[in-house]
């Protein structure tokens, strides 16, 4: 029997299988209606899809998946030399902040998408989004270009990992959503190492252009992959649908309103480090402002006026995924912070090659996919998932504290080795922490709960590099000017905005104070855990006392960081356990 609510297995598919099990989605079996909502109707819903029967699809959904890895991690390793290409080093944070404002931007839209247009059809939009973006960056002529061709790039990137994590969880079981996840955290850690190593070798030859240009192969190969093979049903009142119909289907006023709010915290978020707007100017608190009137507004027109809302607000209002969207966006914003900042420690502080960045960080991502293949391991063998999330809070707290002792001649086994610690528990956490999410909320809402989950995660990214970024180049004009008094502001203005190519040809005594001013922007900006913020002197240990005038500023970077930890083990501890079907 099919059912519309299982539009990817139904009897017309080639996936589908003769095997049906009667279950409720989500939330089964709860009582508790202020956590779940309603008990769910029993249905027939068609689950465990054996991979035997859907390697072909997976392949063409992993395809795309480490193509949009590879590039989030070009251009973390790249962002000094294109700003410092293009002069304008004080717009580095935009490189990375713009794809994750595309990100951030459209994520929420594409869950709706998918129930209008079908997933195949969203996965398409969200490639060839993607594949423009990447195009753009590599003829880009102007930092602008090349910022506008990364919120293009971000736009279809999000949808990328969305909708792939959709169609995933419509043809697996739950028990084994976690170890599909962990896979996909294993070709998103084989495109990043990709980005991050080849990339950087092939900018160290030939200039970061290059970089982008190997990437267009890859997206063909993953763009024919897709038409070829992703085949997905449509539900049976999608099909019958003109386009018109289907566009009337669209949340249009939601989804405009939620594109202004995350904008606009953005470029508030940026308009202070990048353009030395100060915090009380006008175009800054007022883009705040708009900000939250476009959040207030989201919330009452989903709530009163959209038919098909973007975010049902339900979801919001569930008390497990609330406290999981939370955690997740927390999570994801201490995980930016540092993908970002690190390698300009290791490139400034340290004088590493782009090639050796690479490597350095390459564990990271390794530990990450091994922890997270553990953890789909473990959900699938006990199906529980709690208690290993609790746990999994601990190694990115004690990584952050020993992160924060690094100095000028740390070593460099010790450098991969603490940040492949920090990996280790968040492989854990964002993969029980989706599939807690998934269990937790019905089949039907199944899709626009994942898009919820992925908003919270691009809103995590955005504030953690942001706010790194602001925290690290207030702390570096400063430290600057305190240790180059003597220096002209020319000089300043040179060493901040192309680093690159200035540091390397300066002195050697003025070339040590920049290099220990980076040292300590860096650590400003770090995003630091529960024990350091009790014991902030661990922070300067290494730095001979760098900070003396800047040690009040950092202390609410420490409390900032300390509810950011309490916050994600709270949400851990409080959200509920529900069975994980199809073990």
């Amino acid at each position: 029997m099919t059912t519309s609510k299982t539009p990817l297995l139904d009897s017309t598919s080639p996936l589908s299988s003769s095997s049906t099990i009667i279950q409720n989605y989500g939330a089964a079996g709860v009582a508790d209606e202020e956590e779940a909502g309603p008990l769910l109707p029993k249905v027939d819903v068609k689950v465990g899809k054996r991979f035997s029967e859907i390697w072909v699809l997976c392949v063409g959904l992993w395809a795309s998946i480490f193509c949009s890895a590879i590039a989030g991690t070009l251009v973390t390793n790249l962002q000094l030399e294109i700003a410092t290409e293009f002069e304008a080093g004080h717009l580095a944070s935009w490189l990375g902040s713009g794809y994750l404002l595309g990100l951030a931007a459209l994520t929420p839209i594409y869950g709706r998408l998918t129930n209008v247009i079908g997933r195949r059809g969203t996965m398409i939009l969200a490639m060839a989004l993607f594949v423009v973006g990447t195009i753009l960056c590599a003829f880009s002529t102007s930092i602008w270009m090349f910022i506008g061709a990364r919120v293009i790039a971000g736009s279809g990137g999000g949808g990328v990992f969305t909708v792939s994590a959709i169609i995933i969880a419509d043809l697996v079981s739950l028990a084994n959503r976690g170890l599909y996840q962990g896979l996909v955290n294993v070709v998103i850690t084989a495109g990043s190492a990709t980005g991050s190593i080849i990339g950087g070798w092939i900018a160290d030859v030939s200039g970061w252009r290059a970089a982008f240009y190997f990437q267009l192969p890859l997206l063909a190969a993953a763009s024919g992959l897709i038409l070829w093979k992703v085949h997905v049903p449509f539900e049976e009142k999608v099909s019958t649908q003109t386009w018109q119909e289907k566009l009337k289907r669209i949340d249009w006023l939601g989804s405009f309103v939620v594109i202004l709010a995350v904008s606009s915290l953005m470029v508030s978020l940026s308009l202070h480090t990048s353009f030395d707007v100060p915090l009380a100017h006008p175009s800054v608190w007022g883009l705040l402002v708009v900000c939250v009137v476009s959040t207030v507004s989201f919330y009452y027109v989903e709530e009163n006026y959209a038919s098909e809302p973007v975010v049902p607000m339900r979801l919001l209002r569930m008390k497990t995924p609330a406290l999981i969207n939370v955690a997740m966006g927390f999570y994801t914003s201490t995980l930016f912070a540092r993908m970002y900042i690190l390698p300009i420690y290791l490139h400034v502080v340290r004088d590493l090659s782009n090639r050796l960045t690479g490597s350095v960080m390459l564990p990271s991502g390794i530990s990450g996919s091994i922890s997270s293949l553990f953890a789909g391991w473990y959900m699938q063998k006990s199906g529980r998932y709690k208690k290993l999330t609790i746990i999994s809070c601990f190694p990115p707290l004690l990584s952050s504290a020993a992160i924060m002792t690094w100095g000028t001649g740390t070593n460099l086994n010790r450098l991969w080795i603490e940040m492949a610690l920090a990996n280790l528990g968040g492989g854990i956490m964002i993969t029980t922490l989706l599939t807690g999410l998934i269990a937790s909320v019905s089949h039907e809402d199944m899709a626009m709960a994942i898009a919820a989950s992925f908003l919270f995660r691009a809103i995590g990214q955005v504030l953690g590099v942001s706010l790194a970024f602001a925290a690290q180049q207030w702390v570096l004009e400063r430290a600057l000017v305190e240790r180059l008094g003597d220096a002209s502001e020319e000089l300043i203005r040179k060493i901040i905005h192309t680093p690159s190519t200035t540091i390397p040809q300066l002195l050697p005594a003025i070339k040590e104070q920049a290099v220990l001013a980076y040292l300590v922007s860096i650590q400003a900006s770090r995003v630091v855990p529960l024990l350091v913020s009790s014991t902030p002197s661990l922070a300067f240990i290494t730095t001979d006392s760098l900070f003396p005038l800047h040690f009040i500023n950092l202390q609410s970077v420490f409390l900032f960081v300390a509810f950011s930890g309490i916050v994600i083990l709270f949400c851990s501890i409080m959200m509920r356990e529900f069975s994980l079907p199809g073990r």
